[in-house]
């Protein structure tokens, strides 16, 4: 089978250097990219793709090197220091802090860019719904109807 990828002369250039570093050809490179997202199983395709981009983003990506100068550096805090100069915790708390971090950065970026926001959300359900990732949502609605089991808003 053949395949043509039309592809920018920004990301050739990008695909040939990639290459040359690992010391084989641009055809090579892209067969081993293509057994690797073969070989993959789906969660961990969409986790690459969701990594992705979330690396797109240049001011988080800008963000995340600032970050590992610091840690570089010694520039750190200690975690359980910064939990208790944040004021979230109690020592019994059972709070997941983690989980508390990225609600935390998500409000942000609704409050800081509401629209660019939604806008994402739309792209994302669409392209969701066009891969068939919401089937499954829509046939439990459409069963939870045929049961009677749907309140009108």
């Amino acid at each position: 089978m053949t395949l043509t990828i039309d592809l920018s002369p920004k990301k050739e250039i990008r695909l040939k250097k990639q290459a040359n570093a690992l010391g084989i050809t641009s055809e090579e490179y892209i067969n081993k990219l293509i057994d690797l997202i073969l070989e993959a199983s789906n969660d961990d395709f969409e986790s690459w793709i969701e990594t992705l981009d979330i690396l797109s983003d240049s001011e988080f990506t800008a963000k995340l090197k600032e970050s590992m100068k610091q840690v570089e550096t010694g520039k750190i805090t200690d975690w359980e220091k910064a939990k208790k100069e944040l004021g979230h915790i109690a020592e019994s708390s059972s709070v997941d802090y983690d989980t508390l971090i990225l609600q935390q950065q998500a409000l942000r970026k609704i409050w800081n860019n509401p629209e660019e926001d939604w806008q994402e959300w739309d792209e994302q359900i669409k392209k969701d719904s066009e891969s068939g990732k919401l089937d499954s949502l829509i046939d439990e609605a459409l069963d939870q109807k045929k049961k009677g089991k749907l309140k009108d808003l």
